[in-house]
């Protein structure tokens, strides 16, 4: 066949017989993604509705239904040559997801004057975010889940904003809890674990 002849053949407005008219480039635009400069990659979906799980519980936007692997980043802040309260607790829940054979990394965010402003500019690509300290909060994440370890950061009017607006608050002691409450933050009693089965009892309640 003539290449003039396939020409005019080719379906009206130049569509692709495959994509349907829209490279592909175009297709990740018209869902609400972003392209990417080193070629196309695969968008993750959009978040779903709540979906009620066996507790009755709903579960937050952006949770993979249906799916037991999931991941998880496990978050906390440091100043640096202090050591950080949060670090020890963040490394058990971590080898407890992955434990129940979940995609894990941990991340540690140098406290500073200007960690809030660089948290809302900061995309964290996962299913799940649990910060175990107020301060890591401030990433901003539509399944993130506060477990304060501790109380540090609650004097900055930012982390306490977005602890505020956290959809689930827990607090590992009840010294903590009383802290979150004269900031008026609800939060659930959830101690930290003394061994592993209690381990993976905290990380199903945290990912839920």
């Amino acid at each position: 066949m003539a290449a003039a002849e396939r020409r005019e053949r080719a379906p009206p407005g130049g569509a692709h017989p495959v994509r349907g008219g829209q490279d592909s480039e175009q297709a990740v635009l018209r869902a609400g993604g972003r392209p990417h400069p080193g070629g196309q990659l695969p968008e993750r979906p959009l978040p779903g509705p709540s979906v009620p799980d066996a507790s009755g519980d709903a579960a937050l936007p952006g949770a993979v239904v249906g799916v037991a692997h999931v991941r998880i980043v496990v978050a906390t802040t440091f100043t640096p040559f202090r050591v950080a309260d949060a670090d020890g607790p963040a490394d058990a829940l971590a080898d407890a997801c992955r434990a129940r054979g979940d995609e894990v990394d941990r991340i540690r965010l140098p406290w500073s004057d200007g960690l809030a402003l660089a948290c809302r500019l900061t995309d964290v690509p996962c299913d799940r975010l649990l910060c175990l300290d107020p301060s890591a909060a401030l990433l901003a994440h539509p399944a993130i889940r506060v477990w304060a370890t501790g109380a540090a950061g609650l004097d900055d009017e930012r982390v306490r904003a977005a602890v505020a607006a956290a959809p689930v608050v827990h607090a590992a002691t009840d010294a903590v809890r009383a802290r979150l409450a004269a900031v008026g933050v609800v939060a659930g009693l959830l101690p930290v674990p003394g061994d592993r089965a209690a381990w993976d009892h905290t990380a199903g309640t945290l990912l839920r």
